[in-house]
């Protein structure tokens, strides 16, 4: 199957400074394989919309903490370097 190929695939969001900074440190890792060769990953980021959702930017944030993340859990699922 095609998975075996994945070697980095992760779920993040960008509600707080610490999960922004572990994001950043997801993008280079994934930007890093993908200039070595070493093979496909794929980041998804959680990210607030407050127009969309018609809420402030705190209560966006919230939202996904208390909401998305529940259906979305965040974590690396894969990692092989």
């Amino acid at each position: 199957s095609g998975f075996e190929r994945v070697r980095l695939l992760a779920r993040t969001t960008v509600t707080s400074p610490k999960r922004i900074r572990k994001t950043k440190s997801l993008l280079k890792k994934a930007f890093r394989y993908q200039m070595e060769g070493i093979g496909f990953s794929l980041i998804e980021v959680l990210s607030p919309c407050p127009t969309y959702w018609r809420l402030n930017p705190a209560e966006s944030n919230d939202h996904i903490e208390n909401t998305m993340v529940e259906t979305f859990p965040l974590g690396i699922f894969r990692d092989v370097e």
